[in-house]
């Protein structure tokens, strides 16, 4: 709360009762907001970063079958 009013303690309790409670109020609904705002932003970076899900025991299957190629190998220098 204080992040937003910037108020001391102090000022919040000489403050007229419905004046904190409005106060309080629009900080309750800008922090509603800026949620859904992130909740959204977070939708929106995990559908474009989001990387297909590897089945692992399925591309060991097409290695074994020979459908991918295999992996290089380092050459062999004899000196």
């Amino acid at each position: 709360m204080l992040k937003y009013s910037h108020l001391q303690p102090s000022e919040m309790d000489r403050m007229p009762f419905f004046e904190l409670e409005e106060l309080l109020d629009s900080l309750k609904m800008l922090n509603e907001k800026e949620e859904e705002e992130r909740k959204k932003n977070e939708k929106q970076q995990g559908a474009a970063t989001s990387t297909p899900n590897f089945n692992t025991s399925a591309m060991q299957k097409q290695m074994s079958q020979g459908k991918m190629p295999s992996m290089p190998s380092m050459p062999n220098f004899n000196l």
